[in-house]
């Protein structure tokens, strides 16, 4: 009896050592650690496209065709808008409210808002602001001239993308960008204008 609780107890000692054994393998026989998760690389945050710049307006950029156009923000309903065989100025069907574009010879060269536009431009202004507040914003980066059919305070705030071309002279260059805010006699912006050259455009196309 003595040598069989003995030999019992030896093999209840193995039996144990063996599943310790299993459980807790040696070191060099540890499974690998499952990979530590890593943190995904952060992004930047995409551009706002819903503001206005000197380069287009969401879909709409600056020198691109009439059929783009047509597919961004839907054709232009009638000819009421057009002004001669060359020049269209017209609001796009799709487009927000008060958003006009200009197209020349089959190409966009500026978008103009008016009331009730309450879209913005990159610096955060837009029809109805201060001209005051504009052109401390923008400082040494604008011009200002004086309205052709409006008197004073109305008058033109131009800001073109390079600081080179703001001079007093009439800018020429295709590749040129900037905006207009134009301010009413009453003292308020009432037209934005972002494009090309043709942002110092008077009187639409012309």
């Amino acid at each position: 009896m003595h040598m069989f609780a003995t030999t019992l107890a030896v093999a209840i000692s193995t039996l144990a050592l063996a599943a310790c054994s299993a459980e807790n393998p040696p070191p060099d026989q540890q499974p690998p650690a499952p990979p530590v998760a890593q943190a995904a690389p952060e992004t930047a945050s995409p551009a706002n496209t819903n503001v206005l710049t000197s380069a287009g307006y969401g879909a709409l950029r600056i020198g691109m065709s009439q059929q783009d156009i047509d597919r961004a923000y839907g054709p232009m309903p009638d000819t009421s808008h057009q002004v001669s065989d060359e020049c269209l100025y017209y609001h796009p069907p799709q487009a927000p409210e008060g958003l006009l574009v200009m197209v020349q010879d089959g190409q966009l060269t500026r978008i103009t808002l008016r009331q009730p536009a309450d879209i913005k431009t990159d610096k955060g202004f837009g029809v109805g602001d201060d001209p005051a507040a504009i052109r401390a914003a923008y400082g040494d980066q604008g011009r200002w001239g004086l309205h052709a059919y409006e008197s004073a305070p109305a008058g033109y705030f131009t800001v073109w993308s390079d600081k080179v071309r703001n001079s007093d002279d009439y800018v020429e260059d295709p590749a040129a960008r900037g905006v207009v805010y134009e301010v009413g006699g009453e003292g308020r912006v009432k037209l934005v204008h972002a494009g090309g050259p043709n942002i110092q455009l008077v009187e639409g196309c012309a």
